[in-house]
């Protein structure tokens, strides 16, 4: 799919996903400048450890993540370190004023997801994976304070079923059904399903598609059924709710939100002007 839709996608689901355990941030400012991060997140010590597998590890520190649609360029990579190089002086002038002391190597760390990386780039930019992390996560020299996620390099297990969601082609599809396949009251699976539909529906409604969109719809919408029917059967319309309400935010007129979620377009409206009707079966 085009990064545009990836990083929303993204984005949208790591904002509702990651809230059980800290704060989350997305479109993050690093300077005055337009430069951002797709994703900040700060835990709470509370809420930790968070039981999400890889996922969980990567946020156990204050981090930033930015998820690749495609196999991330090196240009990227360079353009990721700046912005956390820039954050790491933010942080430490903000201290200085506030005479309380954070050192540069404290500041967030880098998460770079992407679906595939080369053994090229790993030797290009010192990459070494770690033991303790096993296969599929490299990380650059330590005071780069990065690493890099190749998430189909990522072992196929429920560890790593969440960032698998973020890979693409048979791996992104192996995923979805593994997550379809969960028992329906685990643990962000309604979350996770729901930001699929959300994408789907987006996808639904664009011409012209490139064969990487049209496979992606194709293995979407077969989901997107699965998932329809388990919420009709339940007798469930929150979640329809919730999509369209995704929709609108997103900029969608009230006309066709209506039209793809199958809801009422007085319903629609109202959610348009902020007057949530009661859903009725």
């Amino acid at each position: 799919m085009s990064r545009t839709l990836h990083d929303e996608f993204a984005k949208d689901w790591m904002k509702e996903f990651l809230a059980d355990f800290g704060s989350v941030e997305t479109e993050f400012e690093i300077s005055g400048e337009v430069r951002s991060v797709d994703v900040h997140f700060v835990p709470n010590p509370e809420l930790l450890p968070a039981p999400i597998g890889y996922l969980g590890s990567m946020i156990t520190k204050p981090c930033l993540i930015e998820p690749f649609r495609n196999a991330v360029p090196g240009m990227a990579i360079c353009n990721c370190r700046s912005k956390s190089t820039i954050l790491g002086h933010k942080l430490v002038s903000q201290a200085q004023l506030e005479k309380r002391r954070f050192r540069f190597d404290d500041r967030p760390f880098l998460w770079i997801i992407s679906p595939t990386l080369s053994k090229r780039m790993q030797k290009k930019y010192c990459m070494h994976s770690r033991t303790e992390w096993g296969e599929g996560i490299y990380f650059l020299p330590e005071g780069d304070q990065a690493a890099v996620i190749a998430v189909h390099q990522l072992p196929e297990t429920p560890e790593s079923l969440w960032l698998r969601l973020l890979g693409r082609d048979n791996v992104q599809k192996r995923a979805m059904a593994e997550l379809v396949a969960l028992p329906k009251d685990y643990p962000y699976r309604e979350i996770s399903l729901r930001h699929i539909m959300v994408l789907q529906k987006k996808l639904a409604v664009r011409h012209n598609l490139s064969r990487d969109l049209q496979e992606v719809a194709m293995t979407l919408a077969i989901t997107y059924e699965q998932i329809e029917a388990e919420l009709l059967e339940k007798g469930e319309l929150n979640g329809i709710r919730k999509i369209a309400l995704a929709l609108l935010r997103d900029g969608m007129p009230p006309e066709k939100v209506a039209q793809i979620t199958e809801l009422p377009i007085d319903i629609v409206e109202g959610f348009a002007n902020e007057q949530l009707p009661r859903l009725e079966d």
